[in-house]
């Protein structure tokens, strides 16, 4: 995993090192932010999930923010997405002299930008998480995203927390959906892009994506 890392970070770095710096992070980019305060469809899912007893009661309401639906996950994500790259496009590095270690101070910056987004929370990898444990949420088997502890450069990150006894309820009432709970990570990630590309094309962004 480690090395798969490393080869696309090599590869975009070096793709992009001797790229200019108008055709890397286009100027005059715009800024689009979303986000989804309740989700009627999904929240009494969340608050029940999060309830002691199975009951909803007022506070569960609000903590059931820590189970967000796939659609306040994935609008999390490219909010973070398009926050960084934002950033990067108004960078303006000119602490040398020389073009080309401006060039790649720039880079650098992005490519570290690139790796926190993996591993923080709210990023990429939280979002792959997030859209396991949203169809938990679903069936009230509550759960833990292991990328809220920055599991940096870890191997493996998964959803964790979870009963067996919910597993088996989850398994027996829904078959379908425990089929889906492993493949959603991916889905969200799909989500992602989709989401991304649609409001670069509706909002006309110009922000030069890596993803």
């Amino acid at each position: 995993m480690k090395k798969k890392i490393l080869f696309i970070l090599t590869f975009l770095l070096f793709s992009n090192l001797f790229a200019q710096n108008d055709s890397l992070f286009q100027k005059h980019p715009k800024l689009y932010l979303d986000f989804q305060l309740i989700n009627y469809d999904f929240i009494e899912y969340a608050a029940t999930t999060v309830s002691k007893n199975q009951s909803a009661k007022t506070i569960d309401y609000f903590k059931a923010y820590a189970n967000p639906s796939m659609s306040q996950s994935a609008a999390i994500t490219a909010n973070i997405n398009n926050l960084a790259y934002f950033g990067y496009s108004k960078l303006n590095i000119n602490f040398f002299k020389n073009d080309f270690l401006n060039n790649l101070t720039h880079v650098t910056i992005w490519a570290s930008g690139e790796i926190a987004m993996m591993y923080m929370p709210l990023g990429r990898g939280w979002l792959h998480e997030e859209f396991h444990r949203a169809v938990l949420t679903k069936h009230y088997t509550n759960s833990f995203d292991d990328m809220n502890i920055f599991p940096i450069m870890a191997e493996t990150v998964s959803v964790n927390n979870v009963s067996d006894e919910n597993l088996i309820r989850f398994k027996a009432e829904n078959n379908s959906d425990f089929i889906r709970l492993h493949v959603a990570g991916i889905e969200g990630e799909y989500v992602l892009i989709d989401l991304l590309q649609k409001q670069t094309f509706f909002y006309n962004q110009k922000l030069k994506y890596s993803i």
